[in-house]
């Protein structure tokens, strides 16, 4: 008997993804699993995408919204036009989806790029921040 659910499959990941559109109409891709509580914002490093997360997930507590962003030019997400890929842009792209998701509470975690993305976030003081975690950034 297993401890956890199995993780989800990459066509279960691809099929979850929602789009949407970040301040200068990029558009950018996002997996979600919903829950009630806190929320553990996840990012993943360069050449990777959200679907990275998905044993990690499987391991997370039931009750925790758990919101994945394919970061820009990665996953589904858009390519930057111009080569856009500045740690403001991915920053600034962070702050977009949380406020569009009206995200509270939320802990933040994130592997070598999106660690990085991580700290610049938590920098800035966002007053919903709750926790960060830093892997290998």
């Amino acid at each position: 008997m297993r401890d956890h659910p199995a993780p989800p499959t990459q066509a279960d990941w691809h099929c979850g993804a929602q789009t949407w559109r970040n301040r200068d109409g990029l558009r950018l891709s996002y997996r979600e699993r919903p829950g009630r509580g806190p929320t553990l914002l996840l990012l993943h490093g360069l050449g990777n995408e959200s679907s990275v997360w998905a044993e990690f997930v499987a391991g997370v507590e039931p009750g925790w919204r758990v919101v994945m962003p394919d970061l820009r030019g990665h996953g589904a997400s858009a390519h930057a036009a111009g080569g856009d890929y500045a740690m403001r842009r991915f920053v600034d792209d962070v702050a977009d989806l949380v406020k569009l998701l009206g995200l509270r509470q939320i802990v933040v975690a994130g592997h070598s790029l999106g660690g990085a993305i991580a700290a610049h976030f938590a920098l800035e003081q966002r007053p919903w921040l709750r926790g960060l975690a830093l892997i290998d950034a």
